[in-house]
């Protein structure tokens, strides 16, 4: 084969790959001809009701849509519909496309008689229409399924049939209640259950109400519940699903003893509506019988499902110290020993003093880090275990911890140190409110003797090196002036070499430090008064005044008192020598 011959060769094999590829392209995108949907002009949102009549489950079933948009089987039972099958169904209607066939066979393409029948009503404007399809036979592809829509036989996807073959029960809705765990505000328990060898019979009494300040019992004690806990108890109820229907208890509970329900559980929602579940156990095995106050529907459900709602009681309550937000804590307050003890956010900062309250005025600034460590300490404790069997007794009336937000604090007493029956070591501790009695691990109870000096903030004066232009030290009737250099070097004001002795000195000046906080006339007649200032490059001056008290060196800055290093209180002196 010459060279010529075989390029165009390769031209022809390339020309009709060009064309299968543009007719492959061609046909993915261009529908086939005569393709139209299923129900033209169909939209669900006015669908009222549908009409199944399903042949091989010899199955009658009418479904309208209720007020609130609901589904629900009309006939031939009442029931509350499931809404994912009938959304399925809703979906072949509204996705499905449809060929026509030509020179259709009714007989022959299985509609004398058809398998199933639809009726599909809707509601155009206030006026009614109603829509039937037929299915016939499946077509040989396996896939697609010949339909008569009104009158007319075409080929459509066979998902229709796999919508509609399924038996009544399948059509009805499996969920016991319709709630969701996040609106209920309030619920209640009554019942008893035997432990595992039926020896004990265990009361599951609890009401609770939900406030601002999270979950609370009400009844058989007051306490506070762990939210977390509450809201995954209450989504066992949303998870409730139905095993079978006792349709020969509907509107006969006592049939399955139901008349006298083993628990009764009553739920409000934010919104007011109130409802009731009854639950029994099964005689005859391990499943529950349900009912809802307002249905008459009756429900077996999964033995171990309705075993997890027997929750003890004492399981719902809190055994953490506080459940307000670390961040939004910007108070607290520790009473022990004859000492109190205030804690609180002033102005994006702590501050700390001894009380009463009314002290606050001569607070001093507290150490960040030792704040929100002790906050965190505090907030996150659970208590060791709840006390059962010692009443709460204390010889300290007012020993106690608290914190939370301004004005809301939340906390409670301390009492006793005691050794439980229950095998436990600490002290009693109370919350405010309840009746309940814990016990609190000794550690945190020695956080209530926080001395003040263990959260006071030992810093004095904090600058940034870099924001300052100028300097001076004044004392003795002599002033030494200094500047910042663009090159960041501090020089004497008027003269170009280095300040070095000063320069040593600035880290220490401007990241001025206390030994201890001291009273305002502490120290007596201050001797030797040193004035030290910087000023930043917007002219805003920060000035302290170091002084002698004896062989002790004070600093005063924004009307504080400090008690400092002598040494500081030398070298700084030092610079005024001529």
């Amino acid at each position: 084969m010459n060279p010529r011959t075989l390029l165009l060769l390769v031209c022809l094999l390339a020309g009709l790959g060009a064309v299968a590829w543009w007719q492959s392209n061609r046909e993915a995108v261009a529908p086939p001809v005569g393709e139209r949907a299923l129900l033209e002009g169909f939209d669900r949102s006015r669908v009222t009701s549908l009409r199944v009549d399903q042949f091989v489950y010899s199955l009658q079933l009418e479904l309208e849509r209720t007020s609130a948009g609901r589904w629900q089987i009309v006939d031939p039972i009442e029931f509350p519909a499931d809404e994912a099958v009938v959304g399925w169904l809703l979906d072949g209607l509204s996705q499905n496309v449809a060929t026509d066939v030509v020179d259709p066979n009714p007989k022959g393409l299985g509609f004398e008689p058809p398998h199933a029948v639809l009726l599909v009503r809707e509601s155009i404007d206030g006026r009614p229409r109603e829509r039937r399809i037929e299915l016939g036979l499946a077509d040989v592809d396996g896939m697609h399924q010949f339909l008569r829509v009104d009158g007319r036989i075409v080929r459509a996807l066979g998902n229709l049939e796999n919508i509609l073959d399924r038996p009544r029960d399948a059509w009805r809705s499996k969920h016991v209640l319709d709630v969701d765990p996040r609106a209920i505000v309030a619920f209640g328990r009554r019942g008893k259950v035997a432990d595992a060898t039926g020896a004990e019979i265990f009361d599951l009494e609890l009401d609770a109400v939900l406030d601002s300040g999270g979950w609370s019992a009400l009844r058989p004690f007051e306490a506070a519940l762990d939210p977390s806990y509450v809201l995954a108890w209450l989504q066992m109820f949303a998870d409730l699903r139905a095993k079978a229907y006792i349709d020969e208890a509907v509107g006969r509970s006592e049939v399955v003893g139901l008349d006298t329900p083993d628990l009764e559980f009553d739920f409000t929602d934010a919104a007011g509506r109130k409802f009731s579940l009854d639950l029994r156990r099964d005689r005859l095995g391990a499943a529950w019988f349900a009912k809802l106050s307002d249905r008459p529907y009756v429900w077996r459900v999964d033995g171990s499902t309705g075993d997890a709602l027997l929750i003890p009681t004492e399981e719902f309550v809190d055994r953490q110290f506080t459940r307000v937000p670390k961040g939004d804590i910007a108070q607290v307050r520790l009473v022990a020993g004859g000492n109190e003890l205030w804690i609180e956010r002033f102005e994006g900062r702590w501050i700390v003093w001894n009380g009463p309250e009314s002290e606050r005025l001569h607070s001093a600034p507290a150490d960040a880090a030792a704040v929100e460590t002790l906050i965190g300490k505090l907030a996150t404790t659970p208590f060791v275990q709840r006390v059962k069997h010692t009443p709460f007794a204390t010889d300290d009336a007012g020993a106690g911890i608290w914190l939370g937000p301004k004005g809301g604090l939340l906390g409670g007493r301390l009492g006793h140190t005691v050794d439980t029956p229950e095998g436990g070591r600490g002290s009693l501790f109370q919350r405010d409110g309840e009746s309940l009695v814990f016990l609190l691990d000794p550690a945190i109870v020695e956080l209530a003797s926080t001395p003040r000096h263990a959260l006071e903030s030992r810093q004095v004066l904090r600058l940034r090196e870099l924001d300052l232009v100028r300097a001076s030290v004044t004392g003795a009737g002599t002033q030494r002036k200094y500047v910042r250099t663009p090159q960041g070097r501090w020089q004497p004001e008027g003269v170009e070499q280095e300040a070095k002795e000063f320069a040593l000195l600035v880290d220490r000046l401007i990241g001025l430090r206390a030994e201890r906080w001291v009273a305002n006339d502490a120290g007596g007649a201050l001797a030797d008064p040193l004035v030290v200032s910087f000023t930043d490059a917007f002219g805003n001056p920060s000035e302290f005044t170091l002084a002698l008290g004896g062989d002790r060196a004070f600093a005063d800055f924004a009307g504080k008192r400090a008690e400092v290093d002598p040494a500081l209180h030398a070298d700084v002196r030092r610079l005024l020598v001529p």
